[in-house]
Parts: structure tokens; sequence; C-alpha cells
């Protein structure tokens, strides 16, 4: 591969010059009361956090030596600023990310499953050790008997995964009440008729489901055991039963997959035909839903996201969303740069070793 000398870091971190993130400094005026650190600098630093794998912002700090990249600021300058800083820069970058690098997003496009990309929606709460109040709502983020944030995401499905949109509320705040919010910022990157939505019982709305179907829009989801039908016909196959159903609450006729598992029987409803796709397609579809689990997981484990560093509601925010830029950035580069055969986790153990040296040190043996 030819790539040049220029260290890691550059690679990783010249979409920023390229999605103007000086302009969206002016824009939001982010930068006017912060003369220690701007805007660029505060996201590096952020992202630092996460590409480095620091265990605190005290370690982050102290630390920024260590690498030629991190911007030199105190624990007390880093939480002002935290504090200070309005959060929705930060959201700006994110989405600026994936207005820019459209052709990234093609290699979830999945030939299998009707040349359709997959995307996952689903939530994950995150411990707070401290009371929070976020913008948009007057609900404590901690009481007597929540104490968190939940993460909603939607996100495309394949061996990477995606984020496409990103809401940060309490965490008493159902799931299905922030889909439609969701779905909104899917639409301003990809063509929902184009898309499979996969989503778990949380998300359980028939009308939506009508309205999905009207708007020719897939979706896979799991039924709910006091679901209401009809049973308009059916068909056996090898390891499942394939019906045609009405939903007795709005009229509405789907297809129920009936998927006997080795401990568990799982029933499906989606409205994507048996000619198009077999039971076992509409299965794997939604295994892929587990993706988006695993992601989380990775956003706690890896990217230490539980570990919040700022006690103020943008600095929660500000968190959350320079560690999905931050992800961004390394599955653009991980594409872009033909880096596909390493996995995600070796990948985040090798670049915080070499974030600082040429390119060319991480490639795979």
């Amino acid at each position: 591969m030819g790539h040049s000398n220029l260290k890691t870091s550059d690679k990783i971190f010249e979409l920023l010059e390229e999605i103007g993130i000086e302009e969206i400094g002016q824009e939001t005026k982010v930068d006017l009361h912060s003369k220690k650190l701007n805007l660029r600098e505060h996201l590096i630093l952020l992202m630092g956090f996460v590409l480095c794998r620091f265990p605190s912002m005290t370690e982050l700090c102290e630390n920024t030596d260590a690498y030629d990249f991190l911007p030199d600021i105190s624990k007390g300058q880093l939480s002002k600023v935290n504090r200070n800083r309005t959060y929705t820069s930060f959201v700006m970058i994110f989405y600026a990310l994936l207005s820019h690098r459209t052709n990234f997003r093609e290699h979830w496009r999945t030939r299998r499953y009707l040349r359709k990309k997959i995307v996952g929606i689903d939530s994950t709460q995150i411990t707070l050790t401290q009371i929070l109040n976020l913008p948009s709502t007057e609900v404590p983020l901690l009481d007597k008997e929540k104490n968190g944030i939940k993460i909603h995401l939607a996100a495309l499905l394949g061996k990477m995964v995606q984020p496409l949109s990103a809401i940060v509320t309490p965490d008493n705040v159902h799931d299905s009440s922030e889909f439609e919010e969701l779905l909104s910022d899917v639409d301003m990157f990809e063509k929902l008729s184009e898309l499979i939505l996969v989503m778990d019982k949380g998300y359980t709305n028939y009308d939506r489901y009508r309205e999905l179907d009207e708007r020719d829009i897939s979706f896979v989801v799991q039924l709910k055991k006091n679901a209401k039908y009809t049973v308009l016909s059916s068909e056996k196959h090898k390891g499942y039963i394939d019906y045609r159903i009405r939903l007795e609450k709005n009229g509405l006729e789907l297809r129920m997959v009936e998927y006997n598992g080795e401990f568990k029987k799982w029933t499906f409803i989606t409205n994507i035909s048996s000619e198009e796709l077999s039971g076992h397609d509409i299965r794997e579809i939604y295994r892929m839903r587990w993706m988006i689990e695993i992601f989380f997981r990775k956003l706690k484990q890896v990217a230490n996201i539980e570990h919040l560093i700022s006690e103020s509601n943008n600095g929660v925010i500000i968190q959350v969303y320079s560690t999905l830029v931050a992800y961004t950035l390394v599955n653009i580069f991980l594409i872009e740069h033909d880096f596909m055969r390493m996995s995600m986790e070796r990948f985040a153990r090798k670049l915080r070793h070499y974030i600082d040296k040429p390119v060319e040190k991480l490639e795979p043996p």
C-alpha cells in the first residue's frame, strides 16, 4: 500500500479540516470566549482520551506530552471548557463527517439482503455518579429510582457498525419515543426505501408499522407475546413456519416468521415478502441487531464512555459525540486505507502505541 510518511494521527484527523471545523467553530461562536483551547483542540483532546484509552481526565491532562498531537491543558481548564462550550458544535461535526464522506457508507450495502443496508435501532444506559439535567428536559438524570443517561442510536450494521444518529436522554425516557427523531436523522444520509430497519420489542408500535409499510420502508422486529392477530395463511418450511397475519389493532397485514431455535422459539414480523427473502434470512437480519449491542459494549469497554469526564450537561453530551466522531474517523480510516483485515479490537490496541508513528507501522503482518 502506498501510504505517505504522515503520522497515523495526521491521517485520521485530516478529515476535520475537510469538513470545515474552523467554520463550524465560527458559526457556533464557541471560540469567542475560550482563548486556551479552540474547538479543534478540544475535540482532538477528547478523541485522544478515547483512542489512547486514558483511564481518567486527570491521567489525560497529566500525560498530554506522551503524544505529539495532544494539546497541553490542565484538568481545571478542561473542566471549564467542557462546562461552558456548547455541545452543539460537536453534534454538527459528527453529522458533517457523515455528510462529507458518502462513499464510505456504501461499504454497508448488503447484496445478500436485496442490495439494501441494515440499520439497527437500539439504546443503552450509562450510570452516572452525579445529578444532571439534560437540555430539553426538566427531568433530573438522578433521582431515587433513576441514575443514568440513555444513548439512543441508529446505526448501519455489518462487519463494522457505523452510527447515523445519536440522542442523549435521561434513562427513564422510553425507547419508542425517540424513534421518529432517529429515523429523521437517518433520512438525511440514506434513502429509507433502501434500508431494512431492525429493532427489538421495545419499539413496538403497530401504527408505526403501518406508516413504515406505507412509506415502503422495510423492517424486521420481534413480535410481542401479547400481540393480537388473525392468521390468514401459513406455510411450513425447514426450521420455521411462514404466516400471513392481520393485526387486530389496525388491520395491517404482515408476514410473521416463527422460528424454533435450539433453546427458544422466536417470532418475527416483517413487511418483506417470502418471495424476496426466506425465513432464514429474516432470522439472520434480526440476529444482526446484536451487532449494535456489541457496539455499545465496545463503547463502554474500549472507548471508556462509561467514565464520564465531566459533571456538566454540556460535558456529558460533548463526550458522547466526541466518542462517536472518533469512532467514525476510525471507520473511514480503516476502509480508505485497506485495514479491513484487522479487527476493530486489534486496531484499537495497536493504535494506542502507533498513533504518533507513520501509517505503515499499523499494517497487519
